[in-house]
């Protein structure tokens, strides 16, 4: 029952930050509603009032940082006196990154910068500690197993529900006379980030399920999971048929790159299982001239080289827009050449403090925007160059560094315990599936603005925290 309601309250707070963008422009027909959401709008976006936001938001960062160091500082398990040098090395970037965001939207001397972008970093930021504290709490692993398992199902369901939403009073994104779907979401590239990351998810819950049901020998568990098989199917085939119509190409190298991720973690456990009972191979030939993953990138690069040179001039739009990448005439791709030239000018012009927020796309239009670019917006197409020009090269530095940490495939501690007991094991499978998702992310806010989005930071940095290292708490 606790359970059930925590599910229920957890699928509604999620619900509410991804439905964001359509809850602000959703028509309602009521006048005095939409009068309602004006006056609201515009008393969150002052000055005033969001840098009221920012100074409670940063008090919640740093309650959470103080948690985290002395935690990591104060090893006492097996698990800590391994990684904790590691763990507090990555609360300290944190940290200097939250102080970045936080200082930048006091220190300017512009009173009417917009500080919307610090706000829902800091947003993200916040749930994503919380969802790592609600886990750290748990009394033993599989109450934290399952804590990590209900969040990575509301994320899948709230997702492949979202392909049903197709409201017709958003701003259409046509390509080549076809409608380019984007959910209940305004942009198509965020649709389809969405959709790649879901993806992902179900593909891993699906694959975990599908062990379950070949490796347990009770009825009713290989009927359980067996049903929750299906589930994952169905979701990952209505999100797969959302991220083929988003055409969004950064969306789609996102996701294979995530699914290349993910099919590397469970072929190097088939591995591991069939080394372990093999006599006659011995491990550092297993270990440096079979991994899996390098096989895997290998057989996928072979085929888009022949694809790419097979089909750049089919008619079949997906496809031709796949390979549209490798196109010199591309000119979605010499503007997003063009605007990194512009933005690591304005990096090594700022290098240390950045221009501050709500500045490099000004300072860019009056500067260094070339007369071949219409706008200056494409300076904003690369979220870490965002952070590079906005909060500097040093801030930009700790956010990668960060994700590097957060990342780490593997520990020794892990090492140890590959045949460690099943809890064990599920939860290594929940975090691999966590870090698929967030590689989507990370190759999405290259090629794209999303980090500075609240749909897509809240899930960027859940992920990324459930899939650290430093979540594996009590599962030891």
């Amino acid at each position: 029952m606790r359970r059930a309601i925590r599910f229920g309250a957890t699928l509604l707070i999620f619900g509410l930050l991804e439905g964001t963008d359509y809850l602000q422009a959703a028509p309602t027909g009521l006048g005095w509603f939409e009068d309602f959401k004006r006056e609201v709008g515009s008393t969150i976006a002052s000055p005033t009032f969001q840098r009221f936001e920012v100074t409670c938001l940063a008090t919640y960062v740093a309650g959470f940082f103080l948690v985290n160091l002395r935690r990591a500082a104060t090893p006492t398990g097996a698990k800590q006196r391994v990684n904790w040098n590691r763990e507090v090395l990555s609360n300290i970037l944190l940290g200097v990154f939250c102080a970045a965001v936080v200082l930048h939207s006091f220190l300017n001397s512009s009173f009417n910068r917009n500080y919307t972008d610090a706000i829902v970093v800091l947003v993200g930021i916040v749930i994503g500690q919380a969802v790592l504290l609600a886990k750290r709490v748990q009394p033993d692993a599989e109450q934290a197993m399952r804590v990590q398992e209900d969040i990575l199902n509301v994320l899948t369901i709230l997702l492949s529900v979202s392909v049903l939403i197709r409201p017709e009073w958003w701003e259409k994104f046509p390509y080549h006379g076809q409608t380019r779907w984007q959910g209940p979401w305004w942009n198509p590239n965020h649709f389809g980030l969405l959709m790649g990351a879901g993806v992902t998810l179900a593909t891993g819950q699906g694959l975990r399920q599908w062990s379950k049901v070949l490796e347990t020998q009770e009825r009713n568990l290989q009927i359980l999971s067996s049903m929750r098989l299906g589930f994952y199917a169905t979701a990952g085939v209505l999100m797969s048929v959302g991220l083929l119509k988003s055409y969004s190409r950064g969306a789609w190298a996102g996701a294979a790159l995530g699914m290349l991720y993910l099919v590397s973690q469970w072929l190097r456990e088939a591995v591991q299982k069939w080394k372990s009972g093999c006599e006659v191979c011995p491990h550092e030939i297993m270990h440096r001239r079979f991994r899996p993953s390098l096989l895997v990138a290998v057989a996928i690069c072979s085929l888009l080289t022949i694809g790419y040179w097979s089909f750049r001039h089919t008619k079949h739009l997906p496809v031709r827009r796949a390979f549209s990448v490798g196109n010199v005439n591309d000119f979605s791709g010499q503007r997003r050449l063009v605007a990194y030239e512009g933005a690591m000018q304005l990096m090594s012009s700022k290098p240390w403090f950045g221009f501050g927020w709500d500045a490099p796309k000004i300072v860019y239009d009056q500067l260094y925007r070339p007369n071949k670019l219409d706008e200056g917006k494409a300076i904003e197409l690369n979220d870490f160059f965002m952070i590079g020009m906005t909060l500097g090269v040093p801030a930009m530095g700790c956010f990668l560094g960060y994700i590097c940490l957060s990342l780490w495939p593997r520990s020794r501690f892990e090492e140890a315990n590959k045949m460690a007991s099943w809890a064990l094991k599920d939860a290594n499978k929940l975090r691999a599936i966590s870090r698929a998702a967030v590689i989507v992310f990370v190759v999405g806010f290259w090629l794209d603005r999303g980090l500075f989005w609240m749909a897509l930071t809240v899930p960027f940095w859940v992920l990324l925290e459930l899939g650290s290292l430093s979540a594996s708490n009590g599962e030891s």
